[in-house]
């Protein structure tokens, strides 16, 4: 029996069974990263594990990355306001690698972003800044190329 060997798409990285899609040269909302993100069949970064956090550190470093980034956490449309991933998990019941202080609880909502320096996380209040992002996909699904961006 001929085993399929999975890949990822032009433009995204493989590891651990993810195709990860680092957008370093498109800044947009976190809105429209989510948005863009689903385009593409895939959505915004989880990051549960340190493995991942690692993985996604050296590329953020090796790509240079200046600015925060966003992740794919966020409190939007929550009741009670809890901050989730893009695949509906707890942020706090996960890996988390926030910056002291962090996160911080407001009455707006709140996305998760990386700062590129540290590598840490943060909430931010400010979800309509545009900004570098992460996209992800599990390995056994198809990745479209963007044939148009998010307006």
């Amino acid at each position: 029996m001929q085993q399929w060997n999975r890949t990822c798409a032009t433009g995204w990285v493989a590891h651990n069974s993810t195709c990860y899609q680092f957008n370093a040269n498109l800044q947009l909302s976190w809105y429209d990263a989510a948005t863009y993100c689903r385009s593409q069949g895939a959505e915004m970064v989880t990051i549960q594990s340190k493995r991942t956090q690692n993985f996604i550190e050296d590329k953020v470093r090796d790509m240079g990355f200046q600015t925060e980034i966003w992740l794919g956490g966020s409190d939007i449309d929550l009741n009670p306001k809890e901050l989730h991933w893009a695949d509906g998990t707890k942020i706090t019941e996960a890996y988390s690698n926030w910056e002291p202080a962090q996160p911080k609880k407001s009455s707006k909502s709140l996305c998760v972003q990386m700062r590129a320096d540290d590598r840490k996380w943060t909430t931010s209040e400010h979800c309509l800044h545009e900004q570098q992002f992460i996209c992800q996909v599990s390995d056994d699904r198809v990745v479209f190329p963007p044939t148009v961006l998010p307006g």
